[in-house]
């Protein structure tokens, strides 16, 4: 089927942020400077409502409509304190953003066992007070938290962590050394650094010949600002100091932006470890959480990932690790890419699930001693000095291609920059990769990465040779990398945000987005549909196209929305786990992949994300205005005048007046809005969309949304509240 051309305007705005907004980079950052409105149509109400009759907040909010809402309300921000011990019951605030929690009433947890909520409060439209009780025998690690209730319902994540340590709570003022906290050690101090200028100090008492570990965890937290134009991610840097007030350690940038410090104590005596913002800046997100003592502090593993279901000895090396460390785990089955490990429960380290077994080679770094690289197969590799070159050599037949494929930044957070290369028997260059396009898009890693990818299809039979070289001049145990090989066989992935899917009321519709990356040449159309939706719940189908597709640049790639209606019996909090699964053919070859879950923890030019394990979609409180498609399906030719009749449903006490409804493409890339929004009698029930499609367009298919005015429409990343997906077949004149 033909498709229609790309349009010169495509890229005016995206899903998640307007092009209005500016952006600066750096290579380790963007700082999105932000505008947009707030819904408070019912912000005074709720907050008196908070104070006086907190019993009726959830019911009066449930029943009593509301202006549509902005996709900043779905954030949740931070958690603080970000941890606690074992035993330990320790109380948090969750703050939300743009009053997105008025009306929240829960949280909810993913993760491993351990932690009960109670004691649910809500302190404003912006934060949410909790106690976690922490069991005695739950498993230390992470876990991923969320608001219930509020404006949209269910919140993305964020992240909270049980220790086997005891844990401290920082108390203000404490930023002269005169004013330090005393702890005691071995302990982790929750702390944050706000406002600027902000400086925390903590006394404590080693023996000479001590090992000591001082680290902050902040950027591996997920710290970041927001509503500010110099926020950024959390970066911050930590010195210590003797009693003489004197500085004799510091550090900066170790592990990504967070400082790590290893020192043996000079001398008996009171020491002080002070944490402050890079530049001296500071906000309320900016969390951290300072391990500090004669502890072990792993900062790197190796091998870098394991197979499903395999028993796998790992490596771990950092400060007061001692050497040689090891330990053997077992590679769950979880949906999820990342299986998080631990020594000692003190901190943890990302390892990749794989579905193909990790190789590890010595010795392989010049030509001459490159290691048989399996196809398919996957090699861990280590950078071990500066300008290191790691070889493969490999057997392929005649155009028969082979695909390789780095992952370092991504996941893993290693701090290299590698390149692929290839080369014939005889040393001459055949193809290389310094940084992939299947990874320039939406991205979830704090910039673009810089991992590579290549497809390369040999013209002759016979042995190539691949190097895999870094290029920022890091090495040691923290500069790895997994390197994934397998046949050139045409193939895809598929990513869905937002994994907790607000719909607003009882029979509404709401949009999700999801981008399809094509890998190996390949050319088919791609058949997306929702599964695991209960009896009632309608999910849309959609169709990727090649002739459309478009390689991941920046924030702009091969994007389809999708919609989820809830059935009119569906109940306000009501919340179903869904998957968006992908089919294809290939040949004689069946393809299907379930795409990955993303939750959006910032937004900017591209999107940033975290990987998810699972995608929900929650019935949230009803807007004041519901949209149903009066046709799904639209039959017109290039330069046809389309007509969409469209069913307004108003919620009680719904403003009368004009409204502005907006007319969105939803095919296999975005088109923002089909002009601008189009004013509508918001008294009646009924209206009608118009749109020419312009002569130059081919016969094919589009996919359509009509979304609720500027505030809400789907280019802004807020999914809904919109009409049923409508299939619009332009046919040849």
């Amino acid at each position: 089927m033909n498709q229609p051309p790309r349009d010169s305007n495509d890229d005016c705005c995206r899903w998640g942020v307007s092009i209005r907004r500016e952006h600066w980079w750096t290579s380790h950052q963007c700082h999105p400077r932000r505008s947009g409105k707030n819904s408070k149509s019912l912000a005074s109400y709720q907050r008196l409502l908070a104070v006086c009759l907190p019993g009726l907040l959830l019911a009066v909010s449930a029943s009593v409509a509301f202006a549509a809402p902005d996709y900043q309300q779905t954030m949740l921000t931070s958690i603080y304190p970000a941890g606690g011990g074992r035993g330990q019951t320790v109380e948090v605030v969750l703050t939300g953003n743009a009053d997105g929690l008025a009306g929240a009433s829960d949280v909810l947890i993913d993760g491993p066992p351990g932690v009960t909520v109670r004691d649910v409060k809500l302190l404003d439209d912006n934060r949410l007070q909790a106690a976690f009780e922490i069991a005695a025998d739950a498993p230390a690690g992470r876990r991923m938290v969320r608001v219930k209730g509020g404006v949209t319902g269910l919140t993305n994540f964020r992240w909270f962590f049980v220790s086997p340590l005891a844990e401290h709570i920082e108390k203000e003022k404490n930023n002269t050394l005169e004013a330090a906290e005393e702890v005691a050690t071995p302990t982790i101090i929750n702390g944050r650094v706000n406002p600027a200028l902000d400086q925390d100090c903590f006394r404590f008492q080693a023996k000479a010949g001590q090992p000591i570990v001082a680290a902050v965890a902040s950027h591996r937290l997920d710290a970041m600002g927001f509503g500010r134009n110099d926020a950024g991610f959390a970066d911050t840097s930590l010195e210590l100091l003797d009693e003489s007030g004197s500085v004799i350690a510091e550090a900066g940038d170790t592990l990504g932006f967070d400082p790590v410090i290893q020192l043996t104590a000079p001398k008996d005596g009171w020491y002080t470890a002070r944490v402050s913002g890079m530049g001296y800046k500071g906000f309320p997100e900016m969390i951290y959480r300072l391990t500090l003592g004669d502890v072990p502090y792993p900062t790197a593993v190796f091998p870098t990932s394991g197979r499903l279901g395999e028993t796998l000895e790992i490596e771990l090396t950092g400060p007061n690790v001692p050497p040689g460390t090891r330990r053997t785990i077992t590679i769950d089955d979880e949906p999820f890419p990342v299986q998080y490990i631990t020594l000692d429960g003190v901190v943890e380290l990302p390892l990749l699930r794989t579905e193909e077994a990790t190789h590890v080679f010595a010795n392989h770094h010049a030509r001459e001693a490159a290691a048989a690289l399996p196809l398919p197969g996957v090699v861990s590799g280590r950078f071990e000095q500066v300008g290191q070159q790691h070889w493969y050599r490999v057997h392929v037949e005649k155009d028969q291609g082979v695909l390789l494929e780095i992952l370092a930044q991504q996941h893993l957070r290693a701090p290299v920059d590698t390149l692929i290369e290839v080369f014939d028997a005889a040393g001459e260059p055949v193809a290389k990769n310094d940084d992939g396009a299947v990874y320039a898009g939406e991205c979830s890693h704090e910039f673009v990465p810089f991992d590579s990818h290549l497809t390369f299809r040999p013209k002759t039979s016979g042995d190539y040779f691949v190097c895999v070289s870094e290029q920022s001049g890091a090495a040691g145990p923290t500069a790895v990398y997994q390197l994934t090989a397998k046949p050139a066989e045409g193939d895809f992935r598929l990513v869905q945000w937002p994994d907790a899917l607000p719909v607003f009321g009882p029979g509404a519709t709401a949009a999700l987005v999801v981008e399809v990356h094509r890998l190996a040449g390949f050319e088919g159309e791609v058949d997306l549909r929702i599964e695991g939706l209960p009896a009632g719940w309608r999910g849309s189908t959609a169709t990727a196209y090649f002739q459309d597709y478009r390689e991941p640049s920046n924030a702009f790639g091969h994007k389809l929305f999708l919609t989820i209606t809830a059935p009119e019996s569906a109940e306000v909090g009501e919340m179903h786990d869904f998957s968006i699964v992908g089919r294809a053919r290939d040949g004689e070859r069946t393809i299907e992949h379930t795409a990955q879950p993303l939750t959006h923890y910032t937004w900017g030019q591209p999107n940033r994300f975290r990987v998810s394990p699972r995608s929900r979609v929650v019935v949230a409180r009803p807007t004041d205005l519901r949209l149903e498609a009066g046709e799904t399906h639209i039959t017109a030719k290039p330069g046809d005048a389309v007509t969409i009749p469209v069913r307004l449903i108003f919620g009680d006490g719904a403003e009368s007046g004009k409204r502005s409804l907006s007319l969105n493409r939803a095919g296999t890339h975005f088109k923002c809005a089909l002009g601008p929004p189009q004013n509508v009698d918001g008294g009646k029930p009924e209206a009608t969309v118009t749109y020419t499609f312009p002569e130059s367009y081919k016969p094919g298919r589009y996919f359509l949304v009509v979304a609720d005015g500027w505030n809400s429409e789907t280019r802004k990343g807020l999914p809904g509240p919109c009409t049923q997906l409508i299939t619009v077949d332009l046919q040849s004149p």
